[in-house]
């Protein structure tokens, strides 16, 4: 029988909807696992079906407060093993579930979803494998072409830390063991991968000591390895290859930037602009005091993101200058650029900042634009409307965990998501614009540029730790999990986004997000054709507290924050009117 499996990220982690993943391993033997999200308390029901939609076995049927969950299924559990006739009647003795697909659906309020997945059994006879090894390939063909899902390239046993392509070249940068401030004894760094043929066959280019790679528009290969040793730490070089990654040569650009031989400064991140541009993040270590030094304040380490520009391939680097805090992050559109970057400084002189700034010229100036909302910010997105969008993820439950979104560059910033986000990158497609990011452990999700959450896009993948993503100049998005290296084209999340947020044909109410919360709340609507629409919120007695919204509204899918900073916890109502549609959902304020 199945079991809800406890740890320490099932409680860690309250989730802001509802959510069913793809189980892993899939295809399957003796044992599969499927997680879940609940948003609020409600009864939670999980159940299986076979190909003849006949019930198999129900997982879960249970009251269930918000959060994250995993439970398991054995196939040995379940009374349907392989027998002649397909599993019409079992053999004596013989108990397990049949090979073949099956279905596995989550109800949960108005939450309804389903997956596929595909039952290899143990006690598989060997005259049968060569057939259902046919059955099982023509299952796989065609759940990709009818149903399109990540497909794995690679690198299966590799934990995948950054992946650069370009045509049907890939390269990859593993995650093998410690990253920041590695002493001269700890273990090396990452392994440097190649694919000359899209992920059918690897070569090993680096062994060891790998940051982070990237391809200029050119075709000039650049990486960031540490190699070269400052007392116990390693420092990063920047080096580039004019053949595909078999020679390299190391680049000047720490010399070119030299203004201390005490503070060297050190390449950490590599970013190439849509027209060529190559930006660097370099590490500056640095001092406030000049000789003599005051012997107690060098004791504290001080460091500061900055900025290196190319023009020219790599050949030659310049800075806006030091006081330009950035690099740590980009995001380019056209000759607009916004740049997030960290100065780290002891406690008495100011301690840890953040910074964002912004150029309108290409990245020849930077002009300071505000600080985000959270110190650390790991993916930055600047979209053509003018909307911003940045994320953070420290760890399950943790305080600045999710997405934020600011419509008035950077001066104010808005919440949208919870979720514990470690990657993200930006996309256009004809008229859609919007953002991919990857989580810790829920996979892959997709935000439109006004900051919707278009829900998650996992079939197919095992893993759903998803380290980084990449787009490449055929409309494949790659991402780089703990099994290897993933792959999908882009159209088909973009074309079932467009599905997503194309003219609703149905009035829709949706529950609030976050839920419960403090002080503000997201509520989602549709209206299938111009009507006048009213908002109401009411108190656990039915009186009505204020009217959210009064007006009339064309078709369209709309979101309104609420703010309830002026009224007391409690459990609350909101209830939406327009033309004979009534529906009414409960919202909780907990301050």
């Amino acid at each position: 029988m199945a079991n809800n499996l406890n740890n320490s990220f099932l409680n860690d982690f309250e989730p802001s909807e509802f959510f069913l993943s793809q189980n892993y391993p899939n295809p399957f033997k003796d044992s599969t696992k499927i997680k879940y999200c609940v948003a609020n308390r409600t009864r939670v029901l999980i159940t299986v079906f076979n190909s003849e939609n006949e019930e198999v076995e129900k997982l879960v049927d249970e009251i269930k407060d918000p959060g994250t969950y995993e439970v398991e299924f054995k196939s040995s559990s379940c009374h349907s093993g392989e027998s002649a006739d397909g599993g019409r009647n079992l053999p004596a003795g013989r108990q397990g579930l049949a090979d073949g697909y099956y279905f596995y659906q989550m109800t949960a309020d108005e939450f309804i979803s389903d997956k596929k997945w595909f039952c290899i059994n143990k006690l598989l006879r060997s005259n049968t494998m060569k057939t259902l090894l046919h059955t099982l390939f023509f299952f796989l063909l065609v759940s990709q072409i009818c149903f399109g899902q990540w497909v794995q390239v690679g690198l299966n046993s590799e934990v995948i830390k950054d992946i650069a392509v370009q045509n049907q070249n890939i390269f990859v940068v593993t995650a093998d063991s410690c990253d920041i401030g590695c002493s001269i004894f700890d273990p090396l760094l990452g392994k440097l991968y190649r694919s000359n043929d899209n992920g059918l066959n690897w070569t090993m280019l680096v062994d060891s000591n790998v940051v982070d790679v990237a391809i200029s528009t050119s075709g000039k290969i650049f990486k960031i390895e540490k190699d070269s040793v400052y007392g116990f730490g390693k420092s990063a070089n920047l080096y580039y290859s004019l053949d595909n990654g078999n020679n390299w040569f190391w680049t000047d650009i720490e010399w070119q930037l030299i203004d201390s031989l005490l503070y060297p400064e050190e390449p950490e991140k590599i970013y190439i602009s849509p027209d060529g541009t190559i930006f660097c993040n370099i590490i500056d270590s640095y001092s406030d005091y000049e000789p003599p030094f005051d012997s107690e304040c060098m004791e504290w380490a001080k460091w500061r993101d900055i900025i290196a520009k190319s023009t020219d391939d790599g050949v030659t680097w310049l800075t806006p200058g030091k006081s330009v805090i950035g690099g740590a992050n980009f995001s380019i559109k056209n000759n607009l650029g916004l740049t997030f970057g960290e100065n780290h400084r002891p406690w008495f002189a100011g301690g840890y900042q953040s910074y964002f700034h912004i150029t309108s010229d290409y990245g020849n100036t930077w002009n300071y634009s505000g600080n985000p909302p959270m110190i650390l910010t790991r993916t930055l997105e600047l979209f053509t409307n003018g909307n911003i969008i940045i994320s953070y993820g420290e760890a399950p439950g943790a305080e600045f965990n999710g997405s934020f979104i600011s419509t008035d560059m950077c001066s104010t910033w808005t919440q949208i998501s919870s979720l514990n986000i470690q990657v993200g990158i930006s996309y256009s497609s004809g008229s859609s614009e919007g953002m991919l990011v990857g989580t810790d452990s829920l996979g892959v999700f997709l935000f439109s540029d006004e900051g919707d959450s278009l829900g998650s896009k996992n079939e197919g993948l095992t893993n759903l730790n998803i380290q980084t993503l990449t787009l490449d100049n055929n409309g494949y998005v790659y991402a780089g999990t703990e099994n290897g290296v993933w792959r999908r084209p882009l159209s088909e999340i973009v074309t079932s986004v467009e599905d997503e947020i194309s003219q609703p044909t149905e009035f829709i109410l949706e529950q609030n997000y976050p839920n419960p919360f403090n002080p503000s709340t997201t509520i989602k609507y549709s209206i299938p054709e111009i009507s006048k629409v009213k908002l109401t919120l009411f108190n656990l007695l039915g009186e009505e507290v204020t009217t959210l919204l009064n007006e009339e509204k064309v078709a369209g899918n709309y979101s309104i924050e609420f703010n309830a900073s002026s009224l007391p916890s409690g459990v609350y109502f909101y209830q939406l009117r327009a033309d004979e549609f009534v529906n009414t959902k409960k919202m909780i304020l907990l301050k």
